[in-house]
């Protein structure tokens, strides 16, 4: 799946370097820019060992993060661009020796930080297309801190499914929690950004950004997590 989707992601990136010879580019004067952010994402999550990874099958989750973002410009063509969100992640696990499937939604608030390289663009003339622009297009790269708020899931069995909240500590002998032991609440990853920003009526844009978040932190240790059930 992960290679697939490594694939997917390559071909998206060649497609855009083509594009790229379409548009001139130049030098501009950046400025400050702050504003509200929704967006809508897909996941999956991935297993270190390799006998977890025969046992279980992860699928991919859609979700939805909302929050502030800010603009700041640096020295020529690069902003810094940090942000404060909320962010929806989760797993959803189909364990082939059971047939049980796991689906979660974890609650995170996020803080990514992007160094973006930015150029005023115009796309020229190109047969029966008019010369479109001008815009910016950016591309980045930085980290991303985020904190594991709490979570809740539905556990699927053949024919029987049961919903439960996720626990920190506390609730070990409860049913209807699923505690987490030991866990790594603080997660650490590396974003990759590319995208566009669209002028608008009365001094305002439209960013629309595509980006890749290539987690490096395991939430936690095998077996890390239990229920009474």
């Amino acid at each position: 799946m992960l290679k697939r989707f490594f694939n997917q992601t390559i071909f998206i990136f060649a497609l855009g370097l083509i594009l790229v010879q379409l548009i001139s580019f130049k030098a501009h004067a950046q400025y400050f820019m702050a504003g509200p952010k929704l967006g809508i994402q897909a996941y999956t999550v991935s297993y270190q060992l390799n006998s977890a990874k025969e046992q279980y099958d992860p699928k991919v989750k859609v979700g939805f993060n909302a929050g502030f973002e800010f603009n700041i410009p640096l020295a020529r063509n690069f902003n810094l661009n940090p942000e404060i969100k909320y962010t929806q992640r989760g797993r959803k696990i189909y364990a082939q020796e059971t047939g049980w499937t796991l689906n979660e939604v974890h609650h995170y608030l996020e803080l990514p930080l992007i160094l973006n390289f930015q150029v005023e663009s115009q796309i020229k003339k190109l047969g029966p297309i008019k010369n479109v622009g001008p815009f910016s297009w950016f591309f980045g790269i930085g980290p991303n801190m985020s904190y594991l708020l709490g979570g809740s899931g539905t556990l699927k069995t053949q024919g029987n499914s049961h919903d439960y909240k996720i626990s920190f500590e506390g609730h070990a002998g409860d049913y209807n929690y699923l505690t987490f032991h030991d866990v790594n609440r603080w997660q650490w990853g590396l974003d990759f950004n590319i995208g566009l920003i669209s002028p608008l009526k009365n001094n305002k844009n439209l960013i629309t950004p595509l980006r890749f978040t290539y987690g490096h932190t395991a939430l936690g240790e095998k077996d890390g997590s239990s229920m009474p059930i």
